[in-house]
């Protein structure tokens, strides 16, 4: 007896196909759906993730990053170019709230306890 399985998609695409589409993207927006559209259908795809955090990055949405980061770290703990990629988008992260503090110190805001976090 023999079984069939059949792949799962989504909007009549595998996995493997919106992740080839996330990859081909030129716009950031779209490689981000098509990547989210892959990890819905295969959660445990650590390039899948490392991919979506790196289309986040590059458009700024660094806490994002970081966390997509950490997924694929949880399932490809020893990946060093996911750990070198998720090392500089926490880096940008904490240049925008050293640039943010310095904003409200300007504003007269104290902000001692936020500078002695960002450490």
């Amino acid at each position: 007896m023999g079984f069939f399985f059949r792949k799962r998609k989504i909007e009549g695409k595998t996995a493997e196909e919106w992740f080839d589409l996330g990859y081909k993207e030129k716009d950031p927006k779209k490689k981000i759906e098509y990547y989210s559209k892959c990890l819905k259908l295969d959660p445990k795809n650590a390039v899948a993730w490392f991919a979506k955090g790196f289309a986040l990055d590059d458009s700024g949405r660094n806490e994002e990053a970081i966390r997509c980061y950490d997924k694929a770290l949880e399932i490809d703990p020893e990946n060093e170019e996911v750990k070198n990629d998720k090392k500089l988008a926490e880096e940008k992260l904490k240049g925008y709230y050293r640039a943010k503090i310095e904003q409200w110190k300007s504003e007269g805001y104290n902000v001692s306890e936020l500078e002695e976090m960002l450490k």
